[in-house]
This record gives structure tokens, sequence and C-alpha cells, in this order.
């Protein structure tokens, strides 16, 4: 199994470019959160210096020193306070303190909500994003992957990575707090913040090196996850085959294994995460230490305006350091996001996506016949191709049965047919177009495709029937496919009818409804072309006579290609193919070909059909 890339390391921000440019989004959206950001730090440092002269006052009384304050001096003259004492100043001071504090504080939510809302509609377009591409991946791309760590990045993935861009919009925002405490803090002593800053590049620093460690591990975490989401997905798809092979305890161990494994690589990560509070915890202790120090020394002979501005510059230098802390907290989950971000960005690029090119041209009804001239077809990754030199018609209104042993190549040229897999250009024809030329939702719609395992939705039986159809079918229409399929007494039978949800996978029918459910969906489509693959395999004697009897009704009047490895599907078939090693062996009426003495003779005659 092909397994994601992950991005290379030191380009996270190129990484983040390609996610945004990918689903269409740009940095703009992040520009009004921040803003509201910004102003709200604008209004933490409005608060703080409000805070620092209110302090000033009550400690040396002196109400002359507020007219030398920009800006402060005049507001308190307009206010009136400043001529009615220091009390009143006093008073005043703390109501335009308590008024920043609650500017600070709505600015600050407004930004938190529109960037939450935006953070939603970014996880909603992501998913329905990766959801689209993988509907649009060519099959081969499938037939590597595993459902389960598809799933896996659609939902889990996704959420990790929207929710490191809210860790990295919270660190955004505790940076710019970060930024207004360094203005008030050079304001209040540059000396002091010197020695301040000189702690926080060395807490910086040493984060740094255990960010880096945890950035490493995110690949490792991805992988082992991945790898326990994808055995979980099995265990439980396949749970029927461990039961009755009784291996639910050796299934359980293995899990276990893989779960241990799991838990290895988080609980180093977990460790490493844990280590960042405590390095910035001692280093924030020293760092008081030293600046009291320095306080004492530099400005000890001030008085209660020391007093003051080291109450307002030891709070400041609290909040900083604890604001810096938290945007290095932020650090280690968004270096851990790295490897779920890889996963994602995988999905998003196109590198061996193996899609199917779409044509430009409307596939007109079919006319005459479709053509399969010299089709060689490798399927990606192997070494031999599944066809080889395949050639033959599909001619309009009769049934072309596709014969031989299983791996002989028949489902291959059913999916090459129905545009699942590319074609080689020139080698399947539509009454002389090449069908790679055609758009392959106009061309699907003149062929209705009923597969070897009939693929039902846990949903109604009516919503299964009409799935795909362009117009709800009519109840006419729904009791003539019902009736010719040979469905009609089941449904009557079900408590609800139509209404009656089938179960995952169609589990509440049994294997010959489920075909018939299938077969009657292509009937509804009204298409001109039925390809039936495999229609009856695996079917008890009385259940295939059934779903045999739907597919005669079906095929009456049809253009169809019957797929078969139980001869008794193509009884009415008037054109045969017989492939053989993925080559065609022979082809021709059944009973030219019976009295050919050939292949076909001997797989009629190995499966008891007669001489």
């Amino acid at each position: 199994m092909t397994e994601p890339s992950a991005p290379r390391s030191g380009h996270d921000l190129d990484a983040w470019r390609a996610l945004f440019a990918r689903i269409g989004v740009g940095w703009t959206w992040l520009l009004l959160p921040a803003a509201l950001s910004l102003a709200g730090a604008l209004g933490e440092g409005l608060t703080l210096a409000l805070a620092l002269e209110a302090l000033r006052l009550a400690f040396t009384g002196d109400l002359a020193r507020l007219e030398t304050v920009p800006a402060l001096g005049p507001a308190l003259r307009a206010l009136g306070p400043a001529d009615d004492g220091e009390a009143a100043a006093l008073a005043a001071l703390c109501g335009l303190v308590l008024t920043a504090v609650l500017l600070k504080l709505g600015l600050a939510f407004a930004g938190e909500a529109v960037f939450v809302a935006r953070q939603q509609r970014l996880a909603a377009a992501l998913r329905a994003t990766l959801m689209r591409r993988l509907l649009l991946f060519g099959k081969a791309f499938h037939d590597r992957r595993r459902i389960g760590a598809l799933h896996l990045v659609v939902n889990g993935r996704v959420e990790h990575v929207v929710g490191s861009i809210g860790l990295f919009h919270a660190a955004v925002t505790h940076a710019l707090f970060a930024g207004a405490y360094l203005g008030l803090m050079l304001w209040l002593s540059w000396r002091l913040t010197l020695v301040a800053a000189l702690c926080l590049a060395a807490l910086y620093a040493l984060v740094s090196r255990i960010v880096r460690a945890i950035q490493a591990g995110s690949h490792e975490s991805a992988s082992a996850s991945r790898e326990a989401a994808e055995a979980s997905h099995d265990l439980l798809v396949g749970l029927p085959l461990v039961q009755t092979s009784v291996r639910e305890d050796a299934e359980a161990t293995a899990f276990a294994t893989r779960a241990d494994a799991l838990a290895r690589v988080e609980r180093r990560q977990a460790v490493r995460r844990a280590a960042i509070p405590c390095a910035q915890e001692a280093l924030s202790t020293g760092a008081a230490v030293l600046l009291l120090g320095a306080l004492w020394a530099l400005d000890r002979p001030r008085g209660g305006d020391l007093l003051a501005e080291a109450l307002v510059y030891f709070y400041i230098v609290r909040r900083s350091f604890s604001l810096f802390a938290e945007v290095n907290r932020f650090r280690g989950p968004l270096a851990q996001g790295q490897g779920p971000l890889g996963e994602v960005l995988d999905l998003l690029s196109d590198a061996e996506k193996d899609y199917v090119p779409d044509g430009t041209q409307a596939a007109p009804p079919l006319r005459e016949r479709i053509e399969v001239r010299d089709l060689t077809f490798t399927y990606p990754g192997a070494t031999a191709p599944a066809l080889d030199g395949v050639t033959f018609s599909i001619e309009r209104g009769r049934t072309t049965a596709i014969v031989g042993q299983t791996g002989a190549g028949k489902s291959t040229l059913a999916a090459l047919l129905c545009r699942l897999y590319d074609a080689p250009p020139g080698a399947i024809l539509w009454d002389g177009e090449d069908v790679r030329g055609l758009t392959r939702a106009s061309l699907l719609r003149h062929i209705a495709f009923v597969p070897q395992d009939a693929l039902l939705l846990h949903d109604t039986l009516g919503h299964n029937l009409a799935y795909g159809l362009e117009a709800p079918p009519s109840p006419e229409a729904v009791a003539d496919a019902l009736r010719r399929a040979r469905l009609d007494g089941v449904v009557a039978a079900l408590p609800l009818g139509l209404d009656t949800v089938v179960g995952d996978r169609g589990v509440r029918l049994s294997g010959g409804e489920r075909q018939r459910v299938a077969l009657a969906r292509a009937l509804l489509r009204r298409s001109e072309l039925l390809v039936l693959d495999e229609a009856t395999s695996a079917l008890d004697a009385e259940t295939e006579r059934l779903v045999q009897e739907a597919i005669d009704e079906a095929l009456r009047g049809r253009t169809a290609l019957v797929i078969a490895h139980r001869l008794t599907t193509i009884r009415r078939a008037e054109h045969v193919v017989v492939l053989e090693g993925g080559r065609v062996v022979e082809q021709g009426s059944p009973a030219a070909l019976l009295a050919a003495s050939g292949r076909f003779r001997a797989l009629w005659t190995a499966q008891g059909e007669g001489p």
C-alpha cells in the first residue's frame, strides 16, 4: 500500500500555504480576527497604563503629576474630577481602568467569535474538498489505499489540522498581548526589559529544542495511529470471517500490539510536551529573581513612585512570561500536527491519484456498436498486463458474453468500459468515437452497471432503487422494475415496504435480494447498455433461478455485456468472447463455439452443462 508522503522538515509555512491554496482560502480570512486581537492587545496596554497612573496617585498623592501625562490630564479635566481633589481623580482613573478592561474584553471576545465561525467554515470546506477529491480519484488509487486510513484523514486528521489553526490563532493573540506588555516594559525601564528579554531568549531556545523533537515524532505518531485505524476497520468489516475462523483472541492480541505501539509513541510525545511548561516555570522563576535584583540595584532610591512602577512592572513581567509560556505551549501541539497535515496535503495533491481524464464531447445514444480494438491494459505497479490485445464488438440490441476462469480479465474489461480505469487511446470506441473523448457523465448515463457484489447504502430500499437517477421515478416505473426484477414479493413482505432501511451494505437483505435490488436499479435507469458483472455468482440454485429470470427479463431487447464465470447466465447470449490469461482465445455464437470443441466447450462441459 502506498503511504502518504510527509511535508519536508523546515517547510511548515509552505505546507500551510499549500493547504490554504488547495481549498481556495487566502490568509486574509485571518486578518479580521487578528485585527480584533490587536485592538484587544492595545486595550490591554491602555488598561495597564491607566492602572499604573492610578497606583502612582494612590501611593504618592501627586495630583499635579497627572497634568503632565499626555492625553490623560486633558481627559480628567474634561471629566471634572481633577479639580475636585485626589479622591475624585482616583475614582475617575479607576472608572477609566474599568472602561478599558470592558473594551479590551469586548474586542477579545469579538475576535474569538469571528475566528471560531471562520474556523468551522474552514473545517467544513476542507472535509468537503477532501471527499470530493476522493470521489474523483481513479479506481487504481482506491485499489492501493485502505478505507480505514482514508476515513481517518477526512475526519480525525481534518479535526487535528483545523485544531492546529486554532492553536496558531491563539498563539498569535497571545503574542500580540505580549507585544503590548513589552512596549509597556520598555516604557517603564529599558534596562530591566533587557534582562527580561535575555531570559525570554533562553526560554525560547530551550523550548525550540523540545519542539523539534515533537515535530520529528509527529509523523511516527500519525503512522502508528493510521495503522491502528486501518486494523480496527478491517476487523469490524471482516468480523464474520474472524468469528467463524475462531480468530478473536489472535486478532485481539495483534490489535493490542498495535495499540501498545501507538501508546508508546504518544507517551514519548506527551513527555516532550510536558517538558515545555516545566522549562518555562524554571526559567520564569529565575528571571523573576534576576529582575528583582536588577530593580533593587538600578532604581532603589525612588520612593512611592518606584513602588507603583514595581507593582505594575512585575505584574506585566508575570503576564508576559505567562503569555510567552502559552505561545511556547502551543508550539508543541502545532509541531505534533505536522504529521496529520502531511496526510491531508497528500490527498490534496494530484500526484499518484490515477485520475481518469474526462472528455469534452457528450456521448450520443448508441446507434450501431461498441468496439474493443487491440486493448492492452496493465494495472499501476503490475509487471504483466491484465488484458493483452483484446478485440471484439458489442452490437446494439444484442447480448455479448465475456467468459473465462477467475483472473482472466473479465471484470477489468467491464471497469474499463465504465471508465473506472483509463483505457489506452483508440482501444474502446462508442460508434467509432474514442470513449476518452466523451465526458464520463454523458457516457455513464447510457450504461447501467450491476456489479458482482451489489452495492447498497445504509438507507431506505426506495432510496437505493432511485440512487443515481436525475429525477425521482414514478410509482408505476418502480412497480414495473420490482416486478421485472422478481422483487415485488420481497418488498410486499417488508414491514415498511420501500421505506425499510436495508442496513449497512444491505445487510438486512439476502445476497439474492441485494442482487435483484441492483438489477431493479439498473432497469429504472433505462440505459441503453446493461453491464452485468458475475451477477449470479455465489448464489444458491433457487436464488440463482430467480435472479436469472430477472436477468432474462432485463436483457429483452437491450444491448448487454454479460460477464460470467457460471455459464448458465449466458444461455441467451448471441455472441460469446472467451478470455484466458487476458487474451481472447475464442469468440463466436454459443452454438458455433460448442461445435468447435475448443475452450468454451471445455468450460461448458466442466460446469455440467452437457456436451
